[in-house]
């Protein structure tokens, strides 16, 4: 998992450069990096629209 941590902060910068939407990933920087709650994180990802990829 910890090797995850630094892996998690680059995919969510080159997401950004290359304007890819990663909602996941973007969730866990979130928790990681930003103090959001967990829970909150996953009521957040839960209420996204629903598209097919």
């Amino acid at each position: 998992v910890a090797e995850g941590v630094a892996t998690c902060e680059s995919v969510v910068a080159l997401a950004g450069r290359y304007n890819v939407e990663m909602p996941i990933t973007q969730a866990v920087y979130e928790v990681l990096f930003e103090n959001k709650p967990v829970q909150t994180a996953i009521t957040d990802l839960m209420k996204r629209r629903l598209k097919a990829e």
